[in-house]
């Protein structure tokens, strides 16, 4: 889709989706596909047996499933849930809300956003687990504005300050 969605409905057997932005909810479904999305005002649900799943931003909630692929995401806003049996998940800028991350086998990369507090729970089973971030060892005296949860059964979990 050229231009601007409204909202965006799509399922396939095999091919790839396409969107220069949506201004409203995202829902595809595919067997083996690739997604490409400009930003998303709305919330986004993306299920697949394979396939790559890249977003600019989302503004709204996020579910992204897929057995194998990629997950990159740009500036997220609100909560997200991302899973891949095989492969690296990145998410570019996370401001607020809950973020919870799984791969069977792949990276995990998180950025948080400059001046936002995090409570952050990595785990990898074989590879490692940090973040370069300052981090304490009690709770914070407020409420944090972001969750973020990573696991990962192969390969490194990352997060850091997010760059921009």
């Amino acid at each position: 889709v050229s231009g601007t969605a409204g909202r965006l409905d799509a399922h396939t057997g095999a091919g790839g989706v396409s969107a220069a932005a949506v201004d409203g909810p995202v829902e595809i479904n595919s067997k083996s596909g690739d997604v490409r999305l400009g930003p998303v005002s709305g919330d986004v649900r993306y299920r697949a047996g394979s396939g790559r799943f890249q977003a600019a931003s989302i503004e709204g909630q996020a579910r992204i499933d897929t057995g194998g692929g990629d997950i990159s995401l740009g500036a997220v806003s609100s909560d997200v849930v991302a899973r891949t049996g095989s492969g690296d998940v990145r998410v570019a800028q996370v401001s607020n809300g809950q973020v919870v991350v799984a791969t069977g086998s792949g990276n995990v990369w998180i950025g948080l956003r400059q001046g936002v507090k995090a409570e952050i729970d990595l785990v990898s089973g074989s590879g490692s687990a940090r973040t370069e971030l300052d981090v304490a060892d009690h709770a914070p005296a407020e409420e944090p504005a972001v969750r973020i949860k990573t696991r990962t059964g192969s390969g490194e979990a990352i997060v850091a300050r997010a760059v921009g």
